[in-house]
């Protein structure tokens, strides 16, 4: 889901040029005639296409004024006669005016591109998170095979006979039953998870409303050209339902948001299986021990939406009071930075971090803003080899105060001065 957003970037970052119409005019005029360099066809398409609307506008600008078609005929002659003069000027052919022209009636929609990528963008991710689902199903059933003697599929001897192993069978069993609930849609996939195997997810398996829209787009896309039927209208629901016949695509935002909640899903989906699979304290330690270093991941990558959304989930059900401690940390972090500083002042102010370590009134600190506090105690801390010069370099909660420092302390005086590796390989 990350390497799709960072493909959405750079598809954001150059839309001018992907939707460019002087770019679609030289790449299209560059196929027909190569016999040019492509920065004569690129000059042309910068003098075409403004000339154009002059066009445009000087016939508006008769016909509302009632000229004759005399007039309007010697204008468009007069229009004609300089471009056929600038384009013979910039090719060093008369003909590259007739050339040109051919060229660009055949131009057709130019944010077909941006459009096209957004929507391949949003139909690779759908097809991630079911890759990720045929994963979980298979794990599932590969350390639940008593699963497969409840199943309603019967086995005849002629079916059986091609395996040397009842392992050989039984993992061919756990494919079979994998692909016949694959081929439904996501309501069967969920309803799996969470009826038959008592594995409920708030936002995923059940109240999945934004997930169920984004798979039937893509549904709409793939085999409606974004049209919206009734299908459609019959798996959706919200206050911003489109009406039937509108076509849906796939902004930039519409994107983004989809990630995350494909991405969100995807993370507590599969915890919640490993959940399922081994409720062990011990193995909850393990388990609660792996989700803070995903939501620290997210924070680092600046996801600060995904880790909210996951350190939120989290202390819905940690019960280890370390854990609860670094979920809150980070949910703070992730919050301040979606909603601004005044949505967590008031908690954290409440917090209470006298018993606690300093590394925790350090997190207050820099939580609330107070960066004179927080750097003198960070200074503290890594002299007393409580706080080692990574933690400083790379902990989301204390970037406040590392501008503080960038901005009142003199290069030679910082904590960590910054450089780049000896060796590089590919």
């Amino acid at each position: 889901m990350r390497a799709i957003g960072d493909v959405e970037d750079f598809v954001k970052e150059n839309a001018g040029s992907l939707d460019s119409v002087e770019n679609s005019f030289a790449v299209q005029a560059k196929r027909f005639y190569p016999g040019l360099g492509m920065e004569i066809h690129r000059r042309a398409a910068d003098y075409i296409h403004p000339m154009v609307h002059k066009h445009m506008d000087g016939v508006a600008a008769l016909e509302e004024r009632g000229a004759t078609q005399a007039e309007l005929d010697e204008w468009k002659h007069s229009w004609d006669d300089n471009m056929k003069q600038r384009l013979a000027e910039l090719t060093g052919e008369p003909e590259y005016f007739y050339k040109y022209a051919r060229v660009w009636n055949r131009l057709g929609n130019s944010s077909v591109k941006t459009r096209l990528l957004r929507n391949s963008l949003l139909m690779a991710a759908v097809s991630d998170f079911e890759v990720l689902v045929s994963g979980l199903v298979r794990a599932f059933l590969t350390f639940k095979p008593e699963i497969l003697r409840s199943a309603d599929t019967k086995y005849s001897f002629a079916d059986i006979e091609p395996f040397s192993t009842v392992d050989e069978f039984r993992h061919h069993a756990v494919e079979n039953m994998a692909d016949m609930l694959l081929r439904g849609g996501f309501e069967d996939w969920m309803d799996w998870f969470d009826k038959k195997r008592k594995i409920r997810v708030e936002g995923v398996t059940d109240n999945a409303d934004a997930l169920m829209e984004i798979f039937q787009r893509r549904h709409l896309l793939v085999h409606n050209g974004g049209v919206v039927n009734r299908f459609y209208l019959a798996k959706v629901s919200g206050d911003s339902v489109p009406a039937a016949g509108q076509v849906l695509g796939v902004s930039s935002k519409y994107l983004k948001r989809s990630l995350e909640e494909l991405t969100v899903a995807g993370v507590k989906l599969a915890l919640s299986l490993v959940m399922k699979l081994e409720p062990a304290s011990d193995d909850m330690k393990v388990l609660n021990h792996q989700l803070h270093h995903i939501g620290f991941d997210f924070l680092t990558a600046e996801s600060w939406h995904i880790a909210f959304r996951l350190n939120d989930w989290h202390l819905g059900f940690v019960d280890d009071s370390s854990t609860r401690l670094v979920a809150t940390v980070n949910k703070w972090v992730a919050q301040k930075h979606v909603a601004g500083s005044e949505s967590i002042r008031l908690e954290v102010e409440k917090w209470d971090t006298t018993t606690l370590t300093d590394i925790y009134k350090l997190a207050k600190f820099a939580l609330l803003d107070q960066d004179d506090e927080a750097y003198a105690l960070v200074q503290s801390l890594i002299a007393r080899d409580e706080l080692d010069l990574d933690d400083w370099r790379d902990w989301p909660v204390l970037e406040g105060v590392r501008s503080y420092e960038a901005a009142n302390v003199e290069e030679r005086n910082r904590l960590w001065l910054a450089s780049f590796g000896d060796s590089h390989h590919h």
